[in-house]
């Protein structure tokens, strides 16, 4: 197994998608040029940004943030201001502020809560539950993680449930329940093969196989990293 072709598939499609990312960043600073008006078309541009932007350009995000907020505050503009809130949270996880996380997404659980929006309670509940795993704090984590997946079974968001039984997973992973960690990760596994989700299946299969190579299983370990790699070769 040539593990150095693994991480130059990996950094390769970090790079397409990079580029990718420059592309649709580049058409949304042009929408909001030709938009000046300060109204809910303009919040919802600024918010795409600083979402696309928090992870590559946080003082330009941070400035979007300012503007977004004082339209917002000029309009009562309750949607705007839930998902601006849901945004600014994922930065706080960026910068390990977790407690400010929880705090932004509990008040735009709220929010979406008046408007039913399902998808952004959703959302907001699996940014809460991130931080809560960041906190170590494994309990809260779960219980987050399990009302974010209850929500999207609703939706009928497969691939958002997927994702996080994949979470529940990794807890027990890193808590070193390996029977409960594959358990979770192969109730993921059936969302994702009916999704035809690849690059999610990848990450799966890494997750299950660095398993099998704790528990000093070479042949299953070898079997899901081929899995993973064969998956790579047909992203790339």
């Amino acid at each position: 197994m040539n593990y150095k072709r693994i991480l130059f598939l990996v950094l390769s499609l970090f790079a397409i998608a990079s580029q990718a990312q420059n592309k649709v960043l580049d058409s949304l600073k042009q929408e909001l040029f030709l938009h000046p008006e300060k109204d809910t078309t303009r919040v919802k541009m600024l918010n795409n940004l600083v979402y696309d932007l928090q992870e590559i350009d946080l003082k330009t995000a941070e400035m979007f943030i300012k503007e977004s907020e004082l339209i917002i505050d000029s309009l009562n503009y309750t949607a705007g201001k839930a998902q601006l809130l849901y945004y600014v949270g994922y930065i706080d996880m960026m910068k390990s502020d977790y407690s400010k996380a929880i705090e932004r997404n509990t008040e735009a659980i709220r929010l979406y809560k008046t408007l039913n929006n399902k998808r952004g309670i959703s959302y907001s509940y699996n940014t809460i539950g991130n931080a809560y795993y960041n906190q170590g704090n494994f309990p809260k984590a779960i219980e987050s993680y399990q009302k974010t997946i209850e929500i999207d079974q609703v939706r009928g968001d497969e691939r958002a449930v997927a994702y996080n039984i994949e979470n529940i997973g990794n807890i027990y992973a890193d808590q070193g329940d390996y029977d409960k960690a594959i358990s979770n990760y192969n109730k993921s596994k059936v969302y994702k093969e009916r999704e035809k989700d690849s690059s999610g299946l990848v990450t799966l299969y890494i997750n299950i196989g660095s398993i099998y190579a704790d528990k000093d299983d070479s042949p299953r370990a070898i079997e899901n990293f081929n899995k993973a790699f064969n998956l790579l070769l047909d992203l790339c």
